[in-house]
């Protein structure tokens, strides 16, 4: 008889469990597909949520392997207005998405590689003292200023005699 108690309650309970998980409200979500070409671990996603809760931001999380990064669109179980994310990858240019996100839908965006241009630079090395003898590393760092046309950017460069 107690064993009969003990399923009926159990039976119970998991019927309980099923029903409130079905009648949660489902959250929005933000998904991202990305080129196949372009490995997860290397993008780079920041986003800010906008709501009743106010501004939320945070970075995407990606999967190894997966093609998709998916961003919940909800702060604290309440869904957000509007998405704005900057997305990058190495060797592509930034993508910037602002969405507005609609109740419960999920929104779905595609992330494309757009490759980055190649600035040529040119210069020469004067040092009597490395000429003709061992090798030697040349390293130059580019820095690019925020509106190129208010300032250009400055290349540095810095010369090392490498080791014997």
């Amino acid at each position: 008889m107690h064993r009969l108690a003990a399923f009926i309650a159990a039976a119970t309970l998991l019927f309980v469990v099923h029903a409130v998980a079905q009648s949660a409200p489902q959250l929005p979500k933000v998904s991202i597909s990305l080129p196949a070409d372009v490995p997860s671990e290397k993008v780079g996603v920041r986003y800010v949520l906008y709501g009743p809760f106010g501004a939320h931001g945070s970075d995407g999380v990606q999967k190894s392997g997966s093609q998709l990064i998916e961003i919940p669109a909800a702060v604290e179980g309440r869904p957000a207005d509007q998405l704005k994310m900057f997305v990058w990858a190495p060797g592509c240019k930034i993508a910037t998405f602002d969405i507005l996100v609609q109740g419960s839908s999920n929104v779905h965006v595609s992330f494309f590689c757009s490759p980055l241009s190649n600035n040529t630079l040119v210069g020469q090395i004067k040092n009597a003292h490395l000429h003709g003898r061992k090798p030697a590393e040349v390293r130059v760092n580019y820095l690019a200023s925020r509106s190129a046309a208010a300032s250009p950017a400055r290349p540095t460069a810095s010369l090392r005699k490498s080791p014997t």
